[in-house]
C-alpha cells in the first residue's frame, strides 16, 4: 500500500476491524470510503463475473 493510501485509513488492530469497516462503507454505498482502502493500481473483480477494468 502506498504511503498516501495508508494515510487515508486509520490504523486497525485486527483484520476483523478492517473487514467490518470495509463492509460498513460498502453497505453505505460510500465510494470515497471504499476507495480509501485501495491503491491506484487496484483491480476489482466480482466473484462469478468477468473482470471489470
Amino acid at each position: 500500500m502506498s504511503s498516501s493510501a495508508a494515510a487515508k485509513i486509520a490504523p486497525t488492530s485486527s483484520w476483523k476491524d478492517l473487514a467490518t469497516r470495509y463492509n460498513a462503507a460498502w453497505n453505505a454505498h460510500d465510494v470515497a470510503a471504499i476507495m480509501a482502502f485501495h491503491t491506484d493500481d487496484t483491480s476489482y473483480q466480482r466473484h462469478g463475473s468477468p473482470k471489470v477494468y
